[in-house]
Formats: C-alpha cells, structure tokens, sequence
C-alpha cells in the first residue's frame, strides 16, 4: 500500500466515468428532440428562428400533428371523387392502348385469346376495334 499508483489511476477513471454520465445527462436535457412527420423541418426552422421553450415546442408538435391529420382526412375524402374523375379520363386512354397492344403486338391467331382475357376489363378490345 506504499505505492499510490493504483490509488490515482482509480481516481483518474472514476473521474473520468462521472464527468461522462454528466455530460451525457446534460446534453440530452439541453438539446430539443427533432420533431418528426412531414412539418418536422418546418418546426425545426421555428424552433432554430424562435427559440421555442420546451412547453412550446410540444404545443408547435401537437398542432402540427393535428395539422396533418386534417390534412389526410380531407385528402381521403377527395380521393374517390378524384379516382372517379381519372377513371373517367384514362378509359379512352386504356382503350387506345389496349387496341395497341392487340393490334400491333399480338399475331392475328393471339387476338381471340386476349380478347377472352381482357373481356369485363372496362376497356375491353372490342371498344377498341369501333
């Protein structure tokens, strides 16, 4: 027990342990967790350009998040109109093509098949022949 080597070393890395379990503790409780979802840069920019307390930080969090989910359900409620409305637009588009396909791919005693297989597709090849 002359020796206090061993002694210093010990102190040396408990030191060194307890100065980096501070550190990490301080630094998660300083910096702001980045938000995530689609408006997470935009909440970032306000956070960076504000500088945003915790408590308002989690209000920008929850209006964004609200935000979104607006935003989803209007767009949910607007897609089956709008798949009406395309549908409407590709049938003489997928009727062209069909023709295409049957006519210019398909050797003439192919034909008969693919119109068996393409019978109840909305744009069959028999519209495609008027």
């Amino acid at each position: 027990m002359k020796d206090p080597r061993p002694w210093i070393v010990l102190l040396c890395c408990v030191t060194f342990l307890g100065g980096a379990g501070a550190g990490v503790i301080f630094s998660r409780s300083t910096t702001a967790e980045a938000p995530e979802g689609p408006f997470s840069g935009y909440a970032t920019l306000l956070n960076d350009e504000f500088q945003l307390s915790p408590e308002r930080r989690a209000h920008l969090e929850v209006i964004l998040r609200e935000y979104d989910a607006d935003i989803r359900q209007v767009s949910v409620v607007h897609r089956a109109t709008y798949h009406e409305l395309l549908q409407s637009d590709l049938r003489p588009i997928g009727i062209e093509y069909n023709g295409y396909i049957r006519d210019k791919v398909l050797r003439p005693e192919q034909r008969a098949r693919f119109d068996d297989l393409t019978q109840g597709i909305p744009f069959t090849s028999e519209q495609a022949q008027r």
